[in-house]
């Protein structure tokens, strides 16, 4: 098995620790039981050539059959390692999901973006619509890993946006930004309390302009009639702002 670069990252640490306990004699003893318990996992002599063909083979009828045996491997044996298993196999995909995140949102911690990608697919791996799925396993495993990912990290953020607390929040590291969060998080609440905006048009700015920085979106990222949207109501919220600052005309 190919040994994937260590970047000390949380799930990193997971890895690690899940490697090292394979080595020990008990867990090596429960993988063998486990092994013999499928025919489709009958030829894996251990958990190095099983997690090898999970994350390098391309042949996805051959990958689904051996995932279907684990799942299946899973209710008949509760010591944990057959879990331990999918982690592994699947740990390549949360790193590159939870990195993805960061990157997008760099305000949020690590931790919590490792342990939301790893309570997802173990919550996955126990649900009704993978254990009834027929073919492509794996592709269902990690696009719901790196969709609740993103789901999260954008609930996190609009909750770290608009609480109480959010002027703890620094967006870029500098004042001048976490000025201009406070001043654009009062604007959007008082858009909305006094009818300028609706609650869709909260939740399109939210998601075309807070998630992507607050100095605009990536403009190869979202439809044309998006984009077009979006210029509209940040025009709509201009002339706003504009009318409530500027001097009133003596009567």
């Amino acid at each position: 098995m190919s040994e994937r670069p260590c970047c000390g990252c949380p799930l990193c640490q997971i890895e690690t620790e899940l490697l090292t306990e394979f080595l020990e004699s008990s867990r090596q003893e429960s993988c063998r039981k486990v092994l013999a318990s499928e025919p489709e996992l009958a030829p894996f002599a251990g958990p190095g050539p099983l997690l090898a063909h999970l994350r390098l083979c391309r042949d996805t009828a051959s990958t689904d059959g051996v995932l279907r045996a684990l799942l299946r491997a899973k209710q008949a044996f509760a010591d944990g390692t057959v879990e331990r298993v999918l982690i592994l196999a699947f740990l390549p995909h949360m790193h590159a999901s939870v990195r993805s995140v960061l990157r997008r949102y760099p305000q949020l911690p690590p931790e919590d973006a490792s342990q939301n990608a790893l309570h997802s697919l173990l919550r996955f791996l126990d649900s009704g619509q993978l254990q009834t799925r027929q073919n492509y396993l794996g592709f269902a495993v990690a696009r719901r890993v790196k969709r609740a990912a993103f789901e999260w990290a954008a609930h996190e953020f609009r909750s770290r946006v608009f609480d109480a607390d959010a002027e703890t929040l620094d967006l870029n590291g500098s004042r001048d930004s976490l000025e201009r969060l406070v001043l654009l998080r009062h604007l959007l609440d008082r858009a909305v309390r006094h009818g300028v905006l609706d609650a869709d048009e909260l939740g399109l700015l939210i998601q075309f302009k807070l998630e992507t920085g607050l100095d605009g979106d990536d403009p190869s990222a979202h439809s044309n009639a998006h984009r077009q949207r979006l210029k509209r109501l940040v025009m709509k919220l201009r002339r706003v702002a504009g009318r409530r600052g500027a001097p009133r005309k003596p009567r």
